[in-house]
C-alpha cells in the first residue's frame, strides 16, 4: 500500500502568511494615507501664501468664488474622464452633499473670523479640528486613539502655540508702525470670530468624519466636487464687488489657487479614506510648519528660537506617528 504524503506545514502556515500579508497591506495603505494628509498640508500651505499675495488685488470672496469654480470645473471633468457619477452612488449620495455643505460652511466661517483675528490666533484655534475630529471618530466611528497618538497629538499643539504665539498667551508683539501690537479689535467683533473659529474648526473634523463614514464606497473626486460647488453657491451669496486682474502675475495667482485647492482636496479626501481621523488628522499640523517656511524664505519673516523649535516639535511628532505606523 503507498504511503501518500501528507503536507502538514501549509495548513499552519498559510493562515499566519495571509494574516502578516494583510497587515502588511494595511500598513502600507495608511502610510500613503499620511503620506498624502502631510501633501495635502503642503498644497495648502502654499495656496495659503498666494492667498496672501492675492489679497492685495482681490477681495475674499472673489478669491473663494474662483478657487471653487476651478475646483468643481476640474473635479467635473475628472469624474466624466474616469466615468465616475459626479455625486456618487444613490447609497451614499447623502453622505457626499453633507460634506459639501459642511466643508462650505467651515470655509465661510474661516475667512470671517480671519479678517477679525490674528493670523496666529486662527491657526491655533483652527489645529482644533485635529482634536475634534480624534473624538469624534472615537465616538462615532469606534477608532482608537491610544497613548502614542494623544502624545504626538501634545507634542504637535505644543509646537503650534510656540510657533504662531498667540496673542491670548503671549500678547501682542508691536513694530515701529504700530507700538500697540496689531490691529485693535472691539469685544463686539472680536467674540463672535473666535466663536465662528471654533464653529469652523469643528465643522472640518464633521466633514472628515464624514469621509471616514462613508469609506471608499464615495469616490474622492465626489467630495471634491460637491465641496467646490457648495462653495460656488455660498461665497455667490457673499460676492463683493468683481475686480477684474490688471496684469498677468494675478490671473496665475487665482488660477494657481484653484488648481491647488482641487489638488489639496483630492489629497485630503483620499488620504482620509485610507487612514483613521485621529492620526490623519494630526498630519495636518504640518501646515503650520509649511506656512512658517514659506513666511521665512518668501515674506523676509524672521523666526525666533522659540518658533524654530515650535517647528521642529510638529515635524518630529508627525514623523515619530509615520514611522510607527512602519
Amino acid at each position: 500500500m503507498a504511503h501518500q504524503k501528507v503536507d502538514t506545514t501549509q495548513g499552519e502556515c498559510t493562515p499566519l502568511l495571509i494574516t502578516q500579508q494583510q497587515s502588511y497591506v494595511t500598513t502600507k495603505r495608511e502610510v500613503i494615507g499620511l503620506i498624502l494628509v502631510a501633501g495635502y498640508a503642503l498644497v495648502t500651505s502654499t495656496a495659503a501664501a498666494l492667498v496672501k499675495v492675492g489679497a492685495h488685488a482681490f477681495p475674499s470672496s472673489q478669491i473663494v468664488f474662483s478657487r471653487s469654480v476651478i475646483q468643481t470645473t476640474l473635479g467635473l471633468i475628472g469624474c466624466l474622464w474616469i466615468r465616475v457619477p459626479p455625486l456618487g452612488q444613490h447609497e451614499v449620495r447623502k453622505w457626499v452633499l453633507l460634506r459639501g455643505l459642511v466643508g462650505a460652511s467651515a470655509l465661510v466661517l474661516g475667512y470671517y473670523s480671519l479678517v477679525y483675528l490674528p493670523l496666529s490666533d486662527f491657526t491655533v484655534m483652527m489645529n482644533l479640528e485635529t482634536i475634534f475630529a480624534a473624538i469624534l471618530a472615537a465616538i462615532v466611528l469606534q477608532e482608537p486613539f491610544g497613548w502614542y497618538e494623544r502624545a504626538c497629538l501634545i507634542a504637535c499643539m505644543v509646537g503650534t502655540v510656540i510657533v504662531t504665539k498667540p496673542t491670548f498667551l503671549f500678547g501682542r508683539v508691536g513694530t515701529d508702525d504700530d507700538p500697540e501690537g496689531g490691529d485693535s479689535v472691539g469685544y463686539s467683533t472680536h467674540l463672535p470670530a473666535v466663536l465662528a473659529v471654533l464653529v469652523s474648526a469643528l465643522l472640518s473634523a464633521v466633514a472628515y468624519v464624514i469621509i471616514r463614514k462613508a469609506g471608499p464606497r464615495a469616490h474622492f473626486l465626489n467630495y471634491v466636487l460637491a465641496f467646490g460647488a457648495a462653495g460656488v453657491i455660498v461665497s455667490g451669496l457673499k460676492f463683493q464687488d468683481f475686480c477684474k486682474p490688471k496684469e498677468t502675475y494675478q490671473y496665475f495667482v487665482l488660477g494657481s489657487i484653484g488648481v491647488l485647492s482641487f489638488v489639496g482636496q483630492s489629497f485630503i479626501n483620499l488620504g482620509l479614506q485610507m487612514v483613521r481621523t485621529g492620526p490623519g488628522t494630526l498630519m495636518l499640523m504640518n501646515e503650520t510648519v509649511f506656512v512658517f517656511l514659506y513666511g521665512v524664505f518668501i515674506f523676509q519673516e524672521r523666526p525666533d528660537t522659540l518658533s524654530i523649535l515650535g517647528a521642529i516639535m510638529i515635524v518630529g511628532a508627525s514623523v515619530a506617528l509615520g514611522l510607527k505606523k512602519k
